[in-house]
C-alpha cells in the first residue's frame, strides 16, 4: 500500500510539471478590455462584406449571430446589447486559442497582457500564434527582455495594407502595445483614448512587413 502511495504522489508530481497550472483557471478577457475593442471595431446595426464573410455588430460573423439569436436575426438588425453578447461569444474562441498557446510554451501574462494579445487577435487572426514571428519570439523569451521597443515592434509591424501603413491600425497597434506595457489601473483610460476605426479593413488587402502575406488567415 505504502509504494502504491508513493507510485501516485510520483505520478501526480510529473503530471502537475507537464500540465502548466493555468490550464485549471484559464484567462478571460476582461469587461474593460471588451470595451477597448468595441472602441476599436465601431458598431454597425445590418450586416456588411466583410471579405469573406458578413459582419455586424462589432465586427461579428453574421452566420454566427444567426445561429446564435435566430429571432433577431430575422431583423436583418442587431441591437447594441446583443451585439455586445455576440462578439463575447466570439472572443471565447479566441480566448481558448491564445490560453492553449500560452499554456504549450509556459508563458505568463497578466490581465492587461492578455486583454492586448486578445484585442490584436481579433483584428488581423490568431495565425500569428504559429508563426515564427516578432510577437512569438518575444513571448517566448524571458519577460525581461519584454521592453518597450520590443513590444511596440512586435505589435507595431502588423499596420500595413497594400504595402501602406494604414493611420488606424497604427493607432490600434500603439494603443495594444501600451496596454500589454502598462499596469491594470491603466486598462480603462486606454479604453477611453481609443481610436476607433470607421471603415473595416479588407484582410485579402493586409501585407505585413512581419510575416508573408501569404500567411495572412482569418479565423473560419
Amino acid at each position: 500500500m505504502k509504494k502504491l502511495t508513493i507510485c501516485v504522489l510520483c505520478i501526480a508530481m510529473i503530471f502537475s510539471l507537464l500540465v502548466p497550472s493555468a490550464l485549471a483557471a484559464d484567462r478571460t478577457i476582461s469587461d474593460s478590455g471588451i470595451d477597448l475593442i468595441i472602441s476599436f471595431e465601431g458598431f454597425s446595426s445590418q450586416k456588411t462584406w466583410d471579405y469573406a464573410q458578413y459582419s455586424i455588430g462589432y465586427g461579428c460573423n453574421w452566420e454566427t449571430y444567426i445561429r446564435l439569436f435566430p429571432e433577431e436575426a430575422a431583423t436583418g438588425t442587431i441591437s447594441e446589447d446583443t451585439a455586445r453578447a455576440l462578439l463575447q461569444a466570439e472572443l471565447g474562441s479566441v480566448e481558448n486559442l491564445l490560453n492553449r498557446f500560452l499554456d504549450r510554451y509556459r508563458i505568463s501574462v497578466n490581465q492587461n497582457q492578455f486583454d492586448a494579445l486578445v484585442s490584436f487577435s481579433m483584428n488581423v487572426g490568431t495565425g500569428w500564434t504559429g508563426m515564427d514571428c516578432l510577437l512569438t519570439r518575444m513571448l517566448m523569451d524571458s519577460p525581461s527582455t519584454w521592453t518597450s521597443d520590443r513590444v511596440q515592434e512586435a505589435f507595431g509591424v502588423w499596420c500595413h495594407a497594400g504595402g501602406v501603413e494604414l493611420p488606424g491600425l497604427v493607432s490600434r497597434r500603439a494603443d495594444e502595445a501600451a496596454l500589454f506595457l502598462s499596469a491594470s489601473s491603466a486598462l480603462a483610460e486606454t479604453a477611453d483614448s481609443a481610436v476607433t476605426i470607421e471603415n473595416p479593413i479588407l484582410m485579402d488587402a493586409l501585407e505585413f512587413d512581419d510575416v508573408d502575406s501569404a500567411a495572412w488567415y482569418a479565423d473560419s
